[in-house]
């Protein structure tokens, strides 16, 4: 039983509700006088939560405290009192309402999300905004993410960007990368660039060229911090983006690249990471490794001494990519000094692409080695220089064919008379048909210089071939004597 009449405590409550006093003191006499009521229910002081004083909401909160064992339906009261209040006051109010009752609370929310109504769904979302354990809804947010409204869509992930931090929120927003709506992307991308992760360097790289200048400088700082970790192993990651058909990716991958300061690992991967490749990417994957910076050659060089030949043949070509002088001594110990027939095949081409006096000199002397010299024939070949003619040259005599074959090629376009002369003798004196069609072949190649020796092979050919015939039929008459009468028959006639 009230202490007062009921009618005393209405008057009083609606005195508050008008602010009908003047002084704090006023309103603090009322609230006492208030507090003397026993008999209060929640429906007639909910909107106190809602107040605009302090003093009022803290009383108001105060008692629906003490009234929520004795009364159902407190929750569904609050939620009558947010329309309309400020974000602080709605925080309040939502709060309270939690503390009362959570799950009345996570249902109340759950219908303004499931309404057909945008503007109920977007109010529920407010509230989950406003609401200091928003995290404890991330099943409904999750569901939201679906909604076809982007208004709705976007609410969440403005919810979900106050705290990247959380593992399941990353989940959720990384998600959200490929999501059709710019300004979605736009704050996905910098929620996640604020806690980078390694798997987000894929994502990360595919979609940076097909974003704005912000979200790239967002994208380029977080992958950045990736690339200076070891533990991310950003390496594995990015090297198959050297070979990728987009250019801007290909950059992106190579400011990454110039980030990780175990450079020597880093080219170590990418040498195993090009053993595999077809020779089209490896040649535009090199291309865009050696743009890392000139600091890159030293390791490279280091590496050429690898125990793994696997690794010292991929060190070779890279070091050759550079077009540095620098990786000549490097390729001369692998030609020297490493015990695999290939690798020092291998080294052989390579120095092809240097053709310096002290390599030529180098190779000329592994002309003498059987097992090395169709390598070291087409080496010298590709360097197109008079230097290579006195290691060229006596390879027209060599026992293989093949050499024979790759020596006139390697003389192709040398056009001095030493060599229009010894490929006509060539032409006129190999055992093998093939190689004296060739060696026809590369005189006509060799301009005036080899037109003239040319033309003195058909002639010595030709009478060859006269003499070749007078000797067969020589050998018919010898031995048919009565062949050498009609012989002359035909000749007459003929005449």
């Amino acid at each position: 039983m009230a202490v007062f009449g009921k009618s005393g405590s209405l008057a009083l409550l609606q005195r508050v509700r008008n602010q009908d006093f003047r002084t704090p003191d006023e309103l603090e006499g009322l609230l006492t006088r208030i507090d003397l009521y026993t008999d209060l229910k929640a429906a007639e002081i909910a909107w106190m939560a809602g107040h605009p004083r302090r003093e009022v909401r803290q009383f108001g909160r105060r008692k629906l405290l003490a009234l929520s064992d004795r009364q159902q339906g407190i929750v569904e009261l609050l939620f009558g009192e947010l329309e309309g209040k400020t974000d602080a006051i709605g925080t309040e109010i939502l709060e309270l309402a939690s503390r009362i009752d959570a799950g009345a609370v996570y249902r109340a929310l759950g219908r303004r999300l499931a309404s057909r109504q945008p503007e109920q769904r977007l109010a529920g979302l407010a509230l989950i905004a406003a609401h200091a354990d928003w995290r404890d809804y991330l099943a409904p947010l999750k569901t939201a993410l679906r909604d076809p409204d982007v208004r709705i869509r976007l609410k969440v992930v403005q919810v979900l960007c106050t705290d990247p931090a959380m593992a399941a929120v990353r989940l959720l927003l990384r998600r959200l990368l490929y999501d059709e709506d710019e300004e979605v992307r736009r704050l996905v991308i910098g929620a996640l660039a604020q806690h980078p992760e390694p798997d987000l360097v894929e994502p990360f790289l595919e979609r940076l060229p097909l974003e704005g200048a912000r979200e790239q400088a967002q994208m380029i700082r977080a992958l950045t911090r990736l690339a200076r970790d070891p533990a991310a192993r950003i390496q594995e990651r990015l090297l198959p983006l050297l070979a990728d058909e987009n250019a801007q990716v290909r950059d992106a991958a190579v400011k990454l690249l110039r980030e990780i300061p175990d450079r020597r690992e880093v080219i170590r991967s990418y040498v195993r990471f090009t053993h595999g490749l077809a020779h089209w990417l490896r040649e535009r994957s090199y291309a865009m490794f050696l743009q890392i910076g000139a600091d890159v050659l030293e390791p490279v060089l280091a590496l050429m001494e690898d125990p793994d030949p696997d690794i010292r043949v991929g060190a070779m070509m890279l070091a050759t990519k550079s077009r540095s002088e620098r990786a000549i001594g490097g390729l001369r110990r692998c030609l020297v000094t490493s015990p695999e027939w290939w690798v020092r095949v291998l080294a052989v081409e390579c120095l092809a692409s240097f053709p310096e006096p002290e390599v030529i000199a180098l190779l000329t002397k592994q002309v003498e080695n059987a097992d090395l010299r169709p390598a070291v024939v087409s080496a010298l070949g590709k360097m197109k220089r008079s230097r290579t003619l006195p290691a060229l040259l006596p390879c027209l005599g060599d026992a293989q064919t093949t050499v024979r074959m790759m020596a006139l090629d390697a003389l192709a376009e040398l056009r001095f008379p030493e060599v229009a002369d010894a490929v006509a003798r060539v032409a006129l004196s190999d055992e093998d048909h093939a190689v004296r069609e060739k060696a026809e072949l590369i005189l006509e190649g060799l301009g005036s210089v080899g037109t003239s020796r040319l033309e003195a092979v058909r002639e010595m050919q030709e009478r060859r071939e006269r003499e070749r015939i007078s000797h067969i039929v020589l050998e018919l008459e010898m031995e048919n004597p009565t062949l050498e009468t009609a012989l002359w028959s035909g000749r007459r006639a003929a005449s």
